[in-house]
């Protein structure tokens, strides 16, 4: 699994892969990943260009979808990365709160109209 924007890699105790990578920019998150999880890899890097090959992972984790802090040219980018990355038939799960984040889906009310 390679978990974007791993922070101090706090998915893991939740999911538990038997492979995993976390990716992230800020170093000190990454120092105490490290730490708390001294089994994981994580690197430091920018989400839109990653050190990894294609098709390298079986799955993507991109919680709380920080592409939201990208420029647009850098948000195609990286989700280029995520299309790139996973081996044929992986799956990749990203979770968005952002509703104005230009990949959102346009929020709709419970009776089925535009809202």
């Amino acid at each position: 699994m390679l978990d974007f924007v791993c922070g101090n890699g706090q998915w893991l105790d939740r999911f538990r892969p038997a492979a995993y990578t976390g990716i992230d920019l800020n170093r000190a998150m990454l120092v105490e990943a490290r730490r708390r999880y001294s089994n994981a890899r994580f690197l430091q890097a920018d989400m839109p260009r990653l050190p990894l090959p294609d098709a390298s992972v079986d799955g993507v984790l991109w919680m709380f979808f920080a592409i939201g802090h990208l420029p647009a040219e850098g948000q195609r980018a990286t989700v280029g990365e995520v299309r790139r990355l996973p081996a044929s038939g992986g799956l990749a799960i990203l979770a968005n709160a952002n509703v104005w984040l230009a990949f959102a889906l346009p929020p709709r009310s419970s009776s089925g109209g535009s809202g």
